[in-house]
């Protein structure tokens, strides 16, 4: 027999590693899992902030950050390195990374893991809601 079959507290310590590593494990996939639920709320947010300003101007924002925003998405933008680009006159991409695939029910629900961009447009003519293509 091996040494560290005879010595419990060497099996207790093994035992606890690996319980420890399993919860290291699910705390490591259930924070990517809500950090792509908060990109998704973000740019639900960010489209219809988007939106607004495009019905009230008449044009798209020439920056995100013309758009209003609170705070906490503000300091979001640059941490999560979400990027808007104006693709057209009514057209626009918002881009970001997602640590996790999802299969959700929207399309800002529906990515794989890595970078996703979403094509938005906006009719200029009057009040609208966003239409979405995904572009990966």
């Amino acid at each position: 027999m091996l040494m560290w079959q005879h010595k419990k507290w060497v099996r207790g310590i093994a035992i606890g590693l690996g319980l420890a590593f399993l919860l290291l494990v699910w705390w490591i996939l259930s924070s990517g899992s809500r950090h792509d639920q908060q990109i998704s709320s973000d740019f639900g947010l960010l489209q219809h902030s988007v939106t607004a300003y495009a019905e009230q101007y008449q044009k798209l924002p020439p920056a995100i950050e013309a758009v209003p925003m609170n705070d906490a998405i503000r300091s979001r933008l640059a941490r999560n390195n979400y990027s808007y680009t104006v693709l057209a006159e009514n057209e626009y991409q918002l881009c970001t990374t997602f640590i996790t695939k999802a299969n959700g029910s929207t399309a800002l629900q529906q990515h794989p893991a890595g970078k996703s961009c979403f094509i938005n447009f906006v009719p200029l003519s009057g009040p609208s809601t966003p239409a979405n293509l995904r572009v990966n």
